[in-house]
Parts: C-alpha cells; structure tokens; sequence
C-alpha cells in the first residue's frame, strides 16, 4: 500500500524538468521586464571569471557558451550584442588554447 501511494504522489507532482521549465521561463520573463540586462550580463561575466580563477575551465566554457546563446534574450542594443558575441568567440577560443597548451 506504501509503495502505491509513494508512485500516486510521483504522478501527480511535477517532474524536476517541468519545474526547471517553468524557473527558466519565469527567469526569462524577470530578465525581460525588470532587470537591468547589462547587469544580469555582467554578473554571469563575473561567475565565468571566478570559475577561471578556480580552474574550473569546462564549466566557464559551458556558461560562455550559454550566455552566448540567450544574449537575443536581453534588450540590448544589436551593436552590443555583435559585439559581446564576438568577444564571448574571442574568450571561447582563449580558454580553449590554454587548456590544450596545459
């Protein structure tokens, strides 16, 4: 009987994906309407940086990566952007020669 009520309860609660679905719409949608965009920007710069300081190479990697992909996201000027995907390219490629030449 326990084991019936714990699998009802696993059908009937939301799935970690939907719940993380639903956290990064409402990030999207507090990203757009209140936050100033330049600074949501530069804290994640600010978390890749401190993952180089750490060593932590992949993971700044992968949140470089990400926060090229949402830059469309932000209300930014198009000029901004080109050019913030183009120095995001730039560090990529940095990053990248100096975990190889390690």
């Amino acid at each position: 009987m326990t084991s019936l009520k714990s699998l009802h309860n696993r059908q009937n609660s939301p799935t970690v994906c939907t719940v993380l679905n639903k956290a990064e719409h409402d990030l999207k949608t507090i990203e757009s309407s209140s936050i100033d965009p330049i600074f949501v920007v530069k804290q994640q710069l600010d978390l890749i940086e401190f993952m180089l300081q750490q060593q932590k190479f992949n993971d700044a990697l992968d949140k470089l990566m990400h926060l090229d992909r949402n830059l469309e996201q932000y209300a930014l000027a198009p000029s901004l952007k080109q050019s913030l995907h183009q120095v995001i390219q730039k560090d990529q490629q940095a990053i990248q020669q100096f975990v190889r030449a390690r």
